[in-house]
């Protein structure tokens, strides 16, 4: 199933660096097109329409339909909101940012239908695409009454030394930071067997997430037109990621539930543990920066009918990750804290190949209606450096994830110089059947609509879009039943309004 980072970070202590995971390949290689106004409102469902900056990013070939030149900008305006379910406790949290979701200028070089070559017409475009949006902010809380992050501790450092423990960099971030903090110990007469100070469970957990960050591409684009009826392109994609996260894990005794038991360790010790709260904050920052081909075409038949085909190369990037972690306790009458050293690592990553294909349906140039579908193999995605081999996490992404196939439909209708658009799309779950469900497959929904505005020289467009989906994880593992490891639930949704500004000359 998958795992959120603190679970990688419990039971993978001896990966090279905190970030490095399935989870994190997974996320850099999602993309949702549909970043301008028009695009959006209609699903993202523009491969076989083309004439859309959106074009670029998803089937270059629509570059070549273009028949004036235009520069365009598209601000946005975005609400995350999630809702969670945890130990039968709803919790609930939202964010709000603004941003560019695209800029872009295309050159058009249309030739004359008297021109007796069959070349039409050429066009060039160069700009920026948003390709996805890591904005977001969660939070749960829960009695435990069974277990505590500080239990997964425990079974990471028995049968560990004591000075290993405190010397080596795999528990720095992890086991290390609750023994300095007094939240694990050695029992009497040992010196690589622990207990913690919440045994047996009975403290409140809560969580509270932030991310920030996005990613997207510059792009440079160039294609042609055939007769009228065949249309190509290119674009060489210079990707970005920017990612941070901020973590705050707690527990607490409110109710002064939580006692220390004395088998095995001296009296005194019990007496000394009376504890009342820790918190583990956690900074993870990811800078990466890439390159990805795609190629497009689009056939024409007649004047009411568009077929078209795209494939996307993998995206190769050299990732950057930061972080550093900190931990405090509360005891009665005593407090602790530990800060984790600074980690930092150099890596490579593989996001997967994509195909696409399309059709679209032209009314009289008054309506539209058009499909995509799109098929990515997730199982492809993968990790790489020079010191490190990451077989086990490629392993996990080939083992935990599948192929997902996207579905997208727009509609259009023209009426003077208004037009009134509605689109949806659907994002297949990328989790395994037999490891997934409803609400771990990662499966999305997307309702979108607008309008827009077209004048000779100008055009202004609005787009209005909602995605729904869900997400479970479990907090960490444990070598006892599945009851002591329980899953928290997200219901997500994200609610985003573009408006996209075009220039004609």
């Amino acid at each position: 199933m998958r795992k959120s980072l603190l679970l990688l970070l419990s039971v993978c202590p001896f990966m090279p660096a905190m970030g490095q995971g399935d989870v994190d390949a997974i996320r850099y290689s999602q993309f949702i097109p549909g970043i301008t106004a028009r695009s959006m409102a209609m699903g993202g469902a523009f491969g076989a329409l083309g004439a859309d900056f959106s074009s670029l990013s998803n089937n270059p070939a629509g570059i070549a339909l273009y028949r004036r030149s235009e520069f365009t900008v598209t601000p946005a305006f975005a609400n995350f909101s999630s809702e969670s379910s945890y130990l039968g406790q709803k919790g609930r949290d939202n964010k709000y940012n603004f941003n560019i979701g695209n800029i872009g200028l295309v050159y058009a070089y249309p030739k004359s239908e008297k021109n007796k070559s069959p070349w039409r017409g050429w066009a060039f475009g160069i700009g920026y695409n948003k390709l996805n949006s890591f904005q977001s902010r969660s939070l749960y809380e829960g009695l435990n009454t069974k277990s505590s992050l500080l239990h997964s501790y425990v079974e990471e450092a028995n049968g560990v030394n004591v000075n290993a423990l405190q010397e080596n960099s795999a528990y720095a971030f992890s086991s290390n930071l609750a023994f300095q903090t007094y939240l694990l110990d050695t029992l009497v007469n040992s010196a690589n067997q622990y207990f913690s100070a919440v045994p047996e469970g009975g403290a409140v957990q809560r969580r509270s997430r932030e991310t920030r960050g996005s990613s997207g591409e510059a792009v440079i684009s160039f294609g042609g037109n055939y007769m009228n009826e065949v249309f190509w392109g290119v674009t060489l994609g210079f990707p970005f990621i920017r990612f941070e996260e901020d973590v705050i894990y707690e527990e607490f005794d409110p109710a002064d539930d939580v006692r220390q038991t004395t088998a095995g360790i001296d009296s005194s010790y019990a007496a000394f543990y009376n504890f009342e709260s820790f918190t583990l904050a956690q900074q993870v920052a990811t800078s990466g920066n890439g390159f990805q081909a795609k190629f497009g075409l689009i056939f024409r038949p007649n004047d009411w009918l568009r077929f078209g085909a795209a494939i996307h190369s993998p995206g190769f990037y050299s990732m950057h990750d930061e972080w550093i972690y900190n931990m405090h306790s509360n005891f009665t009458g005593s407090s602790y804290d530990s800060e984790s050293p600074f980690g930092s690592y150099d890596y490579n990553l593989t996001t997967p190949f994509r195909a696409s294909g399309s059709v679209a349906m032209i009314y009289q140039q008054q309506g539209i209606l058009s499909f995509d579908y799109e098929f990515t193999d997730y199982t492809t995605a993968k990790l790489s450096a020079s010191d490190y081999s990451f077989v086990t996490e490629n392993q996990t992404i080939r083992n935990t994830y599948t192929q997902a196939h996207n579905l997208r439909a727009g509609a259009e209708w023209r009426h003077g110089i208004f037009s009134f658009r509605l689109g949806a799309a659907y994002y297949g779950g990328i989790v395994r059947g037999n490891l997934s469900s409803s609400s771990t497959d990662q499966h999305k929904f997307i309702y979108s609509g607008g309008l827009g505005i077209r004048e000779q020289h100008y055009f202004v467009d609005f787009g209005y879009s909602v995605a729904k989906g869900n997400e479970s994880y479990r907090l960490y593992e444990l070598a006892g039943t599945a009851e002591s490891e329980p899953a928290v639930t997200y219901s997500l949704s994200d609610h985003r309004l573009l408006l996209t500004l075009g220039f004609r000359f």
